[in-house]
């Protein structure tokens, strides 16, 4: 997801790539979500000599060149200033296989703001690899809903484009992946069409060579990034059939009873949940018929997915003081498991919290030699330890350094010397170890050597006998046992979270439900090393068929074990496309084409029955909900709230249906801070509704201004917010009936739809951005 972005006057803002790795699916463990690197155009072969090493005597595609086909392709950049242009990619670790690339920065100045961004092209074929728009439009170029282009014809567009933009990867040999678009864009502010495509070779597709384009409602391509490999495929023809493969994948599908947290912010429910175990990897050699690992090789069923850690005698013990540990007692515990390298010793400090996790006081602590710069890519060692009980949460040998290669005279770890240090370690840094962590055998991270002969092992975290999704210890080890890395993630207050849980559906039921809707798609997949600086010369690809779902939505989702639907545990409210139910009471509506377009952008949903009642009253949590998720669709995920003891309101406490959308309104001033009092659950009446557009439109000191003002309706007397109803009216966002506006009129689903779509259409008219918190 990009980040959102705020313009700060007298900065200098670089916009983030975006990442493609959301687009993959879970079980391509390790792929890079960067890799790029060339195809070569038919009767251009190119040789691997020529794109390792940025040589420029091999260039056939010049750096001018690749400036001038930027903008020509880009006509957005004709104010852009070209500020470096490179051979090669030295800004990523591990390098990139193909060298030869024209990375080049450009800088785009909107006024006393700069703008950063950099476009990636091949300096063999011309194609472009990747560029992205990061610089806001001028108000009046974006375009607004209704876009002047839709999403066909953008679709287009962007297949137009792609054969200008890489004329060496045929447009035949791509083919559309369905995304959720609609709910991954805002009803409010500049409209983007955006389109995953997917790599054929020999007719099967290739997950990991995806393209990504969007396009903004003008027609303007804003957006290209491109995912290839130099790897050759092996024959399309399997000597497995679907059939075959599809009854194995059935047989061997084992669905595990999990906690699964929830993340809204800061906060994290959870819930019980049904999905296959962690370390499971359903992927069918198409030649074998046999269950492949993470590396290609034949993956062994006989050992266990989880195994127990024996008990020892040298625990972890936590703090006895009452006191809370000082920096430097802190770091005591640190030099106590770990070795922090020659010369370096405590420089930084700061005391704060971990993860989000407000109740959890944390030391940061840095250790640094004190010779080198403050800033710079020098390595420093970090650790995370908590505050009150000394436990170590976070470790890391080379913070921001790269690993040292490995020579041929390094010790290679032991492996099952090291899984046992490993559990050794882990009993020291976790509490209750033996009782609630057990050891991953089939951890997919041991599947891949590293490039300094480290070797990393996973733990799991278990409760009441079932595994808490995410909750994870990762120690990564060198070949004499020394900790490298320590990653921990442990929900907060866990047991006071499940209280109350408890499965109502068969794991029978679940299993049903999941193998409905998932089966296996005959693909190339690409095994090996693939995050080491010589990754890509030890990969393979292999003709397999991996697990898919029917409708491309359900990763990331799990069976709720309370009413067997899929369930999301990172997009709070959301289900896949094919478990939204139908509406069958918006068809002939005089409302329908505003309730449509809620539906298709899930602000608003039917019930079960297919109901979405659009003449039935709402209240003032309702509209407050459906309003804040047109402006942000997951307002319950990207709000951070620091607030672990006050309450905000008096009437909506947290856990409420409308907390989330109330906090995050009264962040961004559409409820006044000094409400107490908000009354959600009252009908929401027609001055209500005014009174809430002029905060959203922020005319608030207007509408006061023209409180005194005679209004046109015969009964203004009943009018408290006089400037308010007005404005609105003025606006064409309300009308009266028979001379009268009616403020205390109850407002209905479908007026509440087609007042919302009147402020959509009024987006790109007003001297205000409306709904868009960005610019307050």
């Amino acid at each position: 997801m990009k980040k959102k972005m705020r313009i700060i006057k007298g900065r200098y803002v670089v916009i983030p790539v975006l990442s493609l790795a959301m687009l993959t699916p879970t079980v391509l463990v390790g792929a890079e979500s960067s890799k790029t690197v060339v195809i070569s155009a038919p009767g251009q072969p190119v040789q691997a000599e020529e794109i390792k090493t940025p040589n420029p005597e091999n260039v056939k595609f010049s750096k001018d060149q690749a400036v001038e086909k930027v903008r020509q392709l880009f006509p957005l950049l004709k104010d852009a200033q070209v500020q470096d242009v490179e051979l090669g990619d030295s800004h990523v670790y591990p390098p990139p296989a193909n060298q030869m690339v024209w990375n080049i920065q450009w800088n785009y100045q909107l006024g006393n703001s700069g703008y950063g961004f950099n476009s990636r092209v091949d300096a063999m074929t011309g194609d472009i690899i990747s560029t992205n728009i990061g610089f806001p439009m001028e108000e009046d170029n974006e375009a607004y809903y209704p876009p002047k282009v839709s999403r066909e014809e953008a679709l287009n567009k962007a297949k137009v484009f792609i054969a200008k933009a890489a004329p060496s990867l045929s447009t035949d040999n791509l083919k559309e992946k369905p995304i959720p678009y609609f709910a991954n864009q805002p009803l409010f502010g500049p409209v983007r069409h955006s389109f995953n495509f997917e790599r054929t070779v020999q007719g099967i597709p290739v997950p990991e060579e995806s393209l990504y384009i969007t396009v903004d409602g003008n027609g303007n391509i804003i957006e290209f990034h491109r995912q290839a490999s130099t790897t050759d495929y092996p024959s399309a023809a399997p000597k497995v059939t679907l059939e075959d493969a599809l009854k194995k994948y059935k047989e061997n599908v084992n669905l595990t009873l999990q906690y699964i947290p929830i993340h809204r912010g800061s906060d994290v429910d959870i819930f019980l949940g049904f999905r296959p175990a962690m370390s499971d990897f359903l992927v069918i050699d198409a030649l074998t018929g046999e269950f492949l690992a993470p590396n290609g090789e034949l993956l062994s069923k006989g050992s266990l997915a989880y195994q127990d850690i024996p008990k020892s005698s040298n625990v972890f013990k936590s703090n006895a003081s009452s006191k809370q540990l000082t920096a430097e007692e802190a770091a005591a515990i640190v030099q106590k498991v770990a070795k922090i390298p020659d010369g370096r010793s405590l420089q930084s400090k700061s005391l704060g919290s971990y993860r989000g996790n407000q109740e959890q006081s944390v030391w940061n602590l840095t250790f640094r030699d004190s010779k080198q710069q403050y800033y710079g890519p020098e390595s420093e060692t970090f650790a995370a330890v908590d505050a009150k009980t000394g436990q170590i949460l976070e470790y890391e040998e080379n913070r921001f350094g790269h690993p040292a290669p490995a020579s041929d005279d390094d010790t290679k770890p032991n492996k099952e010397e090291a899984k046992k240090r490993a559990i050794e370690l882990v009993q020291q840094l976790y509490p209750n170890a033996s009782e609630e962590l057990k050891f991953m055998e089939m951890s997919t991270m041991a599947y891949y050597p590293s490039p300094d002969n480290s070797i990393s092992f996973g733990f799991q975290r278990f409760y009441d006998g079932k595994p808490v999704e995410g909750d994870t210890v990762n120690v990564t080890l060198n070949a004499k046992g020394q900790l490298l890395r320590l990653y921990t993630h442990q929900t907060p207050n866990l047991a006071e979270k499940v209280k109350g849980l408890s499965q109502q559906i068969s794991k029978e039921e679940a299993t049903k439900r999941y193998l409905e809707d998932s089966t296996v798609q005959l693909q190339f997949l690409r095994f090996g090393d693939r995050w080491t600086s010589e990754g890509e010369a030890n990969t393979k690809v292999k003709l397999v068929y991996q697990q898919t779902f029917k409708d491309g939505f359900h990763v990331g989702f799990s069976i709720d074990a309370a009413d067997g639907k899929w369930k999301s545990g990172w997009t709070s409210g959301a289900e896949p496309p094919g478990d939204m139910v139908k509406p069958t009471d918006v068809t002939g509506h005089w409302a329908e084409v505003s309730l449509q377009t809620l539906l298709r952008y899930q602000i608003i949903k039917a019930d079960q029955e297919g109901r979405v009642n659009p003449d039935q009253t709402i209240t003032r949590g309702e509209w407050l909900n459906m309003i804040v998720k047109s402006v942000d669709p997951y307002f319950d995920q990207n709000y951070y709230d620091p607030t672990t003891t006050t309450e905000l309101f008096d009437d909506v406490k947290k856990g409420n249906a409308y907390y989330s959308a109330a906090r995050w309104a009264r962040e961004h001033k559409w409820i006044d801070g000094k409400d107490r009092k908000l009354e959600l659950d009252q009908p929401m009446t027609r001055e209500d509704l005014a009174v809430s557009l002029i905060h959203i439109i922020n005319y608030d000191k207007l509408a006061k201004f023209m409180d005194a003002d005679d209004t046109k309706f015969t009964d203004a007397d009943q009018i408290k917010a006089k400037g308010a109803v007005s404005i609105i009216n003025r606006l064409g966002l309300m009308q009266g009936t028979n001379g009268k506006f009616n403020p205390a009129g109850k407002v209905t689903r479908a007026q509440a739809a087609t007042v919302l779509m009147g402020l959509v259409n009024l987006q790109g008219k007003s001297d205000v951005p409306i709904g868009q918190m960005y610019f307050r």
